[in-house]
């Protein structure tokens, strides 16, 4: 085969057959007949087995790979004018490097160029360099840039796999079957094609070789301008756990046409697997986790539950939501440690008799859409005052570590807040940092002001946020007696019920920052108001 040129074959009956559930009037004006290329110096050829829906695509393939910046193998494909996919089940891969990833599946495509826009999503085989047989999907939004992919392990002794690739405009997404009916979107990316333009959609191969040929083998085989609808679906978003005394109250965000879902729980730091801690799938968007050990930190994930549609009477578990990690506890003066954005423990100590409370904490920040960190908190409505005094400069391995006061519309997520605080080592000592609306919004409107230069800060320093209405406005003070204002104020918005409390991040997930503060000088009191100026000679 030469490279890069096309080659038209013969048809086959009825175009590509149409899998089970997929409309069969969706092509009529799409050609029926085949093309197909080499891409980046691959070479191949197919051959078509029977007709209708059980009808193989038999694909022989020389070519390095599929991935990275060019592709380098072989595409089998007709047009696919506006919004569709198309659909495989893989039957069989053999051949290719003996080191495995020689790899068939589906794929759409801006063209046959080697380094085009594309998705494409392939059994690939297992050898010297690749231990397990794999489902691998690869995206390139970008023309001849590489191309971020994942794979997940499959092995076709499990039974043959059905994949899928498919576009809704610009939104790209990979999904795979066992049977055909119940599906899972594996992964969804943007790809800058016009939406209104024709791509090209087929059956990729590669033998991750320049000279050994692989063959694969595909059926129920289907380009169609239909949308499949994933009812496998992946855990809920917004997971949130709040700490309890022996116990943990888990809510999150719940969808239409969900059967229930099923909260998962393990130790954290255990290696052993999360188990199921509810006996029926639960239809509400909460649960309450009972009989916990008080100080012990607890992961928690939870899977939507839907029911098949290959057997009615089966119920499906989807992936799991991301873990996110609570510590029942009794509460501190008040006071309940939350973690948001981070698995990785930290903890709070008091000592009465030396008045030290130390708080240590993992996270990868708290700043503009990253909320990362710990939160010692409590809920408080209206306006009020926050304050706390900093023993000493917070110590972590990264300088842009922080401990300070704040005030959050809630004690996890993704929250607006207002954050005053001391680093671990920036050339801006003290700042008042925070963003005016939810991250979910796609504008949190971040703002940063330093307050103290790390030559002038000195501690102790207490630090106080006020509340007044929408407006938060932040103060210091070198003797807890006479605050001076740290910057301008800034609005909020309404926050009728807030939490507030103290703080911290290390700035790099895994490590620890750790700050030290005078346990009597944590204190929700009244806003606060400036003294009047003295009156001037002559008054």
């Amino acid at each position: 085969m030469q490279r890069g040129r096309l080659f038209h074959v013969g048809l086959m009956t009825g175009a590509l057959a149409l899998a089970a559930g997929m409309s069969r009037t969706a092509f009529a004006d799409v050609p029926t007949a085949l093309m197909d290329a080499g891409m980046g110096g691959g070479s191949g050829s197919f051959a078509v087995d029977g007709t209708g829906a059980d009808a193989k695509i038999n694909v022989k393939v020389i070519g390095e790979d599929l991935g990275g910046a060019k592709d380098r193998g072989y595409f089998v494909y007709t047009d696919l004018p506006g919004d569709g996919g198309v659909t495989a089940r893989v039957l069989s891969l053999t051949g290719g490097s003996t080191g495995g990833w020689a790899k068939t599946g589906v794929m759409v495509r801006d063209n046959t160029d080697a380094g085009a826009l594309m998705m494409t999503y392939n059994y690939t085989s297992k050898g010297k360099n690749h231990a397990t047989a794999q489902l691998e999907y690869l995206s390139r939004s970008k023309v001849n840039a590489a191309t971020p992919g994942a794979g997940a392990d499959r092995d076709l002794s499990a039974g043959p796999i059905w994949l899928r690739v498919q576009r809704q405009g610009q939104k790209f997404q990979a999904l795979r079957s066992d049977n055909g009916k119940d599906w899972s979107v594996e992964v969804e990316a943007t790809l800058p094609i016009d939406a209104a333009k024709s791509i090209l959609a087929g059956i990729s191969a590669s033998s991750q070789s320049k000279t050994v040929e692989a063959q694969g083998s595909v059926d129920n085989v289907s380009i169609s301008s239909d949308i499949v609808q994933p009812n496998i679906l992946p855990g809920p978003a917004g997971v949130q756990p709040q700490p309890g005394n022996g116990a943990a109250l888990l809510t999150y965000r719940t969808a239409a046409n969900v059967f229930g879902y099923n909260i998962y729980r393990r130790a954290a730091g255990s290696k052993d697997p999360a188990v199921k801690v509810n006996a029926e799938p639960t239809a509400n968007g909460w649960f309450i986790d009972t009989g916990l050990t008080n100080g012990t930190n607890y992961l928690y994930s939870v899977k939507t539950v839907t029911k098949s549609l290959a057997d009615p009477t089966q119920l499906l578990e989807g992936p799991a939501s991301a873990e996110v990690l609570v510590m029942p506890q009794t509460p501190l003066n008040g006071f309940a440690l939350y973690y948001f954005g981070t698995t990785n423990p930290g903890s709070v100590t008091a000592d009465a008799a030396s008045n030290l409370l130390t708080i240590t904490a993992s996270g990868s920040d708290i700043w503009d859409t990253t909320q990362s960190g710990e939160f010692l908190a409590a809920p408080v409505a209206g306006d009020y005052s926050i304050r706390a005094t900093i023993l000493e400069q917070p110590t972590a391995k990264d300088k842009a570590g922080k401990v300070g006061v704040m005030i959050r519309g809630d004690a996890l997520g993704d929250s607006r807040n207002a954050y005053l605080f001391a680093s671990a080592g920036r050339a801006e000592e003290i700042i008042f940092e925070g963003r005016t609306d939810y991250a979910p919004s796609g504008k949190p409107a971040p703002f940063s002001q330093t307050i103290t230069k790390v030559a002038d800060a000195k501690f102790p320093i207490t630090l106080m946020l006020s509340k007044k209405g929408a407006e938060v406005t932040a103060y210091q003070s070198l003797d807890g007696t006479n605050f001076t204002q740290a910057g301008t104020p800034v609005n909020f918005g309404a926050l009728p019920v807030s939490y507030t409390g103290i703080a911290a991040t290390a700035h790099k997930d895994g490590t620890l920052v750790t700050g030290k503060i005078a346990s009597n000088s944590v204190q929700i009191g009244a806003p606060y108001t400036p003294p009047a100026p003295p009156p001037t000679a002559g008054q």
